[in-house]
C-alpha cells in the first residue's frame, strides 16, 4: 500500500457533500488509511470545536481549524498552535462586509459570532446548522470591538457571484490579513502570518513527518498553501481553478465521493 504518514483533509466541498453529510464510501476509505497507520488531520475553515462523528470513529488526533489559525490536540483537548488576525484590519473588514450588505461571521476565542444583519432565506436553508447558532443583538463589528481581541477568522457566505466579487474587491488594501475565495459562494480572511500550509507544516515538523509522506485533499483557494507543502495534492472536480491548477491529481466531485475515489486509486496504485 502507499506509504502515507499523514492525510491532510479539507472538509466542506471535499469530504462533506453539499448537505454537510459524509458518505459511507468516504468514511470507509479514510478508515483504510487510518488502519494502515496514517494520521488523519482535518484542515478546515471551521471552528476547531466543531465535532463530527467520523473524528471519533477513526480517532482523529489533531484538527487544524480557521484556515490554519488554530491547531487543536484532540487527545489532550488543548490548543497547541494559534495565529490571530491583526485586530484593526479585522474590524475594518467586518465593517466593510456589513456596509456592503454581506452576511459576515467571526471565529473568536474558540467560538463563532454573527447577527441577523444581511441574512437571507437562501442562506438559512443552505446552512441550517450554522444559523442555529445564537445571534448577537448588535452589529458584529461593535461586539468584536467590545468583547473580542483574538480573532481567528472572518468569513462571509453569499448568494451570488456578484457578491463574491464585492467581498474580494478590497482585498489588496489589507497588508496583514489574507482574503480568499474559500468556496463557490464564500470568502474568508485570516492572518497573513498563517494559512493551511503554514499550520500543516508546523504540525509536520512536530510529528517529524516529511512532505513526501503527506497527501492533501481539498477544493478551494485556501487549500493551495497546503497543496504546496505536501508530497501529493489532490483537488476535487468541483474545486476552484487555482486549486486544480496546483494539484497533482483531480478526483471526482464531493457529490460523487471524490475523496474515496482518490484514496482507492492511490491504494491500488501502490499495492
Amino acid at each position: 500500500m502507499i506509504d502515507v504518514d499523514l492525510l491532510a483533509l479539507d472538509l466542506d466541498g471535499t469530504f462533506f457533500d453539499e448537505d454537510t453529510h459524509v458518505s459511507e464510501e468516504n468514511i470507509k476509505a479514510i478508515r483504510q488509511l487510518h488502519n494502515q497507520g496514517t494520521i488523519i488531520v482535518p484542515v478546515s475553515g471551521r471552528n476547531i470545536h466543531d465535532e463530527f462523528d467520523f473524528m471519533e470513529s477513526i480517532e482523529v488526533p489533531y484538527f487544524i481549524g480557521s484556515n490554519g489559525a488554530v491547531i487543536k490536540d484532540r487527545n489532550k483537548n488543548e490548543i497547541i498552535y494559534h495565529e490571530y488576525m491583526d485586530y484593526e484590519e479585522a474590524i475594518r473588514l467586518v465593517e466593510y462586509f456589513e456596509k456592503s450588505g454581506l452576511y459576515v461571521y467571526a471565529a473568536c476565542d474558540d467560538d463563532m459570532y454573527h447577527n441577523y444583519m444581511n441574512v437571507t432565506d437562501n442562506l438559512v436553508s443552505t446552512y441550517p446548522l450554522l444559523f442555529n447558532h445564537p445571534f448577537l443583538d448588535i452589529p458584529l463589528s461593535l461586539y468584536l470591538v467590545d468583547h473580542c481581541k483574538n480573532i481567528e477568522k472572518i468569513g462571509t457566505l453569499l448568494d451570488t457571484h456578484d457578491q463574491v466579487e464585492l467581498a474580494l474587491r478590497e482585498k489588496d488594501s489589507y497588508s496583514k490579513i489574507e482574503i480568499v475565495q474559500s468556496n463557490t459562494l464564500s470568502v474568508e480572511a485570516y492572518s497573513k502570518m498563517t494559512n493551511k500550509g503554514i499550520a500543516l507544516k508546523w504540525l509536520m515538523n512536530i510529528l517529524n513527518i516529511s512532505k513526501e509522506h503527506v497527501v492533501a485533499i481539498g477544493d478551494s483557494d485556501s487549500d493551495v498553501a497546503m497543496f504546496q507543502c505536501c508530497g501529493y495534492a489532490i483537488a476535487m472536480e468541483n474545486g476552484t481553478d487555482n486549486a486544480k491548477n496546483v494539484a497533482d491529481y483531480i478526483t471526482l466531485s464531493n457529490k460523487q465521493n471524490g475523496v474515496a475515489y482518490a484514496i482507492n486509486k492511490l491504494l491500488k496504485k501502490h499495492d
